[in-house]
């Protein structure tokens, strides 16, 4: 599930966002003033996790093979703590970063330096 969405045509990341703003957002969603896509172009809803994590998913009916599976609540959860401590610590933070031949759950970077974290819950 995804942390990234793209409203009129900048990029938004779910859990960066305060929890009024997110509201906002929803509400907005929902009386189709907004409505958000995901990196893969399909449109998308706000939704909060179980957990209350703040994220994006297709609208039911328009995912398709090349589009990330859903993921667990305590894996979005993660992936956007990870999201928070890095920008707090001054790095910059994409989720869902893809590259050539490669998908990272968190694509941090800083200072000319890159790491991928891919969380992993068993």
């Amino acid at each position: 599930m995804p942390l990234r969405g793209v409203i009129d045509g900048a990029e938004i990341i779910s859990c960066l966002l305060g929890d009024q703003d997110w509201l906002d957002l929803k509400l907005r969603t929902r009386k189709r003033t907004k409505i958000p896509t995901l990196p893969c172009g399909h449109p998308a809803v706000c939704k909060t996790s179980s957990l209350g994590t703040k994220f994006f998913a297709h609208v039911r009916g328009t995912a398709h093979a090349n589009c990330p599976t859903p993921e667990s609540p305590r894996h979005i959860l993660l992936k956007g703590l990870v999201v928070q401590a890095a920008v707090a610590l001054g790095w910059s933070a994409t989720p869902e970063a893809i590259g050539d031949g490669w998908r990272a759950d968190v694509l941090l970077e800083h200072e000319n330096r890159r790491l991928a974290v891919e969380i992993q819950w068993t």
